[in-house]
């Protein structure tokens, strides 16, 4: 079947038989595998409606494209609405980075320490040693000498690859949902505990 040759096609064949926030992500990861990064932002933009966890993805690939400021918005818009929830970490680097890379230095500090507040994080702690590179720099009256200063291109490689990591993760996310009602016992399915038995020992 043409419809489930590849993963995109699957994707593709899901959402426009049940679109919804998570086919569209899914399909949206393989946009990405596959170059099509517009469409994955477009498709992402639907998903956010009825899947907000997409909005990470969303500001993930509108930086990538090089919309900062639209990618930071829907990044700050992502951590407002469950500030709590410990898979904004990495959107807070994400934005820390954004803003060292643009010599947006106090912003990026902000970032870097609410994440060092929650935990320990080489990424933070890195990137808040950036931001005091930045700031000696400035003291100093390189900026026009060495401009733009080398922290901030430093930032600029570790916000590309952080954007790389994000799109290899997002290529091995699989979906997995369940459905039916089947009576709890009936079958195995995500998180069962299964127990088994040897036949011919009975153990």
């Amino acid at each position: 079947n043409t419809d489930y040759a590849t993963p995109l096609s699957l994707w593709q064949t899901v959402v426009a038989r049940r679109p919804h926030g998570r086919a569209r992500m899914s399909y949206a990861t393989e946009l990405v595998a596959a170059g099509r990064n517009d469409e994955a932002v477009g498709e992402l933009r639907q998903a956010v409606h009825d899947f907000p966890d997409a909005r990470y993805a969303l500001g993930t690939e509108l930086v990538a494209v090089g919309k900062l400021d639209e990618g930071v918005s829907e990044l700050q818009t992502f951590i407002r609405q469950s500030p709590e929830q410990p898979n904004r970490l990495p959107a807070h680097l994400l934005l820390g980075t954004v803003w060292l890379s643009q010599g947006k230095l106090a912003e990026a500090e902000k970032q870097f320490q609410s994440v060092l507040d929650r935990g320990d994080s080489n990424r933070a702690r890195k990137g808040l040693t950036d931001v005091a590179a930045a700031h000696r720099a400035a003291a100093d009256k390189d900026v026009r000498e060495n401009a733009p200063l080398e922290a901030a291109r430093e930032a600029q490689g570790l916000l590309q690859s952080k954007i790389t990591e994000i799109e290899a993760t997002l290529k091995a996310a699989v979906v997995i949902e369940e459905h039916g009602s089947d009576q709890i016992g009936s079958r195995i399915r995500l998180g069962s505990t299964i127990v088994l038995q040897e036949q011919e020992t009975g153990r």
